[in-house]
Parts: C-alpha cells; sequence; structure tokens
C-alpha cells in the first residue's frame, strides 16, 4: 500500500480527544487515530509504532445466510472502516443472501454501514445462480465476481492482513 497515508500527533493529557481516548499520561503517541504509547519515546520506538498501526486490511469470508452471525461479521467490518483499516466482505453460499436488495432488519443495516464506509462487496456469481438469482437482486455497491473462487485465493494470499470466516 504505496498510497497509505499516516497520521501520527502527540497528544497533551487535557485535551477532548485524549480523554476521548483514555489518555492517562503525557504525551501520548496517537498513529491513524489509534493509542499507541504514553511518555517519552525513542526514535526507532516511534516508528516502530507507526508501522504497527497502518492500516489493516481485513477481509471477512461470508458463508452465513443474514441473521444474527452475518450482522455480527458485517457489524466487525464496519467497525474496522470507522477506524481507518480497510474490509472487503466475500460472499459465498448462503452469505451471497446478505448482500440481495429488499433485505430488513440488522444484517441489511450493517451492509449498509460497510458500503457507506467505503468497504468492498464481492458476491460469487455462480453461487447466485446456484442460488436462483441473478446479480441485479445485489444491493448498490454489492459486485457479482465470475471467477469467485480465484479472485479469494488471490485476496486471501496477496491482499488481506486478516482473513475471518463465517
Amino acid at each position: 500500500m504505496a498510497d497509505e497515508q499516516v497520521e501520527v500527533r502527540f497528544l497533551p493529557v487535557a485535551s477532548p480527544e485524549a480523554a476521548s481516548l483514555g489518555v492517562r499520561s503525557a504525551p501520548a503517541l496517537v498513529v491513524n487515530r489509534k493509542l499507541s504509547a504514553y511518555g517519552q519515546l525513542e526514535r526507532e520506538e516511534i516508528l516502530e509504532l507507526i508501522n504497527q498501526a497502518k492500516p489493516s486490511r481485513l477481509g471477512i469470508i461470508l458463508t452465513k445466510p443474514p441473521g444474527g452471525e452475518a450482522a455480527s461479521a458485517l457489524g466487525t467490518a464496519a467497525e474496522a472502516l470507522a477506524w481507518g483499516d480497510q474490509a472487503c466482505i466475500f460472499c459465498l453460499s448462503d452469505g451471497v443472501l446478505a448482500a440481495c436488495r429488499n433485505q430488513h432488519g440488522p444484517t441489511a443495516e450493517q451492509l449498509e454501514t460497510v458500503l457507506r464506509r467505503g468497504g468492498e462487496v464481492l458476491v460469487s456469481a455462480p453461487h447466485l445462480r446456484a442460488g436462483g438469482l441473478s446479480p441485479e437482486r445485489l444491493v448498490p455497491g454489492a459486485v457479482a465476481v465470475e471467477e469467485a473462487l480465484d479472485v479469494l485465493v488471490d485476496r486471501v494470499m496477496e491482499e488481506w492482513d486478516k482473513v475471518m470466516v463465517l
């Protein structure tokens, strides 16, 4: 990720942002809106903390239909996006149903949040067809992928830092 941006700031204890992050002593090092360390740090320590705080690339392989587990997985992606990380939901098997239009409830709400925050939603086109569905049934922003398993392997092996399977 050569074009990623890293925001590094030192916060005094007496600031609203420090209070919201639970800062107990100064100075507090904040990298990409994540509290990284307190107190005096050496240059090498700061560089290592910056490296550790770079945005994660989370991949969630969703095989569950709309409901509790799917909503939870989508909520995890939405939270990662809120913290500045990247997130991709890859829908397979019954998980393709979570990306279809006219859903209601927590799964639909979390999916909308993921897309609104810039998350990526990929859906296996072969699994859609197996369920008697077409790509036109997907929510706006979700993308049907023909070579789904090839793309999935590439994402897992080359792009994602962390992977969840549900």
